[in-house]
């Protein structure tokens, strides 16, 4: 028999997968943004801490990265201060 941790674990993850593929479908587009920002944050924190196993965490991306392409954008990398001026 399962643990209840196991049980509620794997209920969560279906959760996140029908919310984001809800949230992927939402017409509204600012709401969809807001939301598939929160849910990307969500999916990442929750890896990080192995809630989440890691092809869930991509899929969830994988599934709302239409909705946010800004979040997906590579910005270039900030100059890096501690250089001196002739490194620069």
């Amino acid at each position: 028999m399962e643990s209840l941790a196991t049980v509620v674990r794997q209920n969560d993850v279906e959760t996140m997968l029908q919310n984001a593929r809800l949230t992927r479908d939402w017409p509204d587009r600012e709401e969809k943004s807001k939301e598939a920002s929160r849910q990307v944050r969500m999916a990442m924190y929750e890896r990080a801490l192995g809630g989440i196993p890691e092809d869930v965490a991509r899929e969830i991306l994988d599934i709302l990265r239409p909705c946010c392409p800004d979040l997906f954008a590579s910005p270039s990398p900030p100059p890096n201060e501690w250089q001196s001026p002739g490194e620069k």
